[in-house]
């Protein structure tokens, strides 16, 4: 799809919420996603699965990870082990920790995209 679409030198951020965050934390554990250009993932209210697979090494990566305090299908100690599994393979790793459940709120997209200018900022 990359090839397809000519994004081979573009930068790439994968952003999912939920069972798509999921996903996405999958493939850093699975794959080495450096060669496709893969800078940013953007984790919203995911849950830590197959906690004994380690992530792959992302030397280039950076991952923005939210949680909310009261959220039902996990708690902050999971999202917190979550966020140390991923500090030992990705440079950068910021956990935002809001009040709420299961839903996705403003603040969060604004704190992702401060995370995402930041990004632009230290390549300049």
């Amino acid at each position: 799809m990359i090839a397809a679409e000519n994004l081979e030198q573009s930068n790439i951020s994968l952003i999912g919420f939920s069972n798509g965050a999921n996903v996405i934390s999958d493939l850093l554990k699975e794959y080495d996603l450096t060669p496709l250009n893969v800078v940013g993932a953007y984790l919203f209210h995911p849950v830590h699965f197959r906690k004994d697979v380690p992530f792959k090494n992302q030397p280039d990566l950076r991952v923005f990870l939210t949680a909310g305090d009261e959220d039902v299908f996990t708690d902050m100690d999971e999202i917190k082990e979550l966020e140390e599994s991923l500090i030992r393979h990705i440079p950068e790793v910021k956990l935002l920790q809001v009040y709420g459940g299961y839903e996705l709120r403003t603040q969060e997209i604004i704190a992702a995209k401060e995370f995402y200018d930041a990004r632009d900022n230290k390549n300049e």
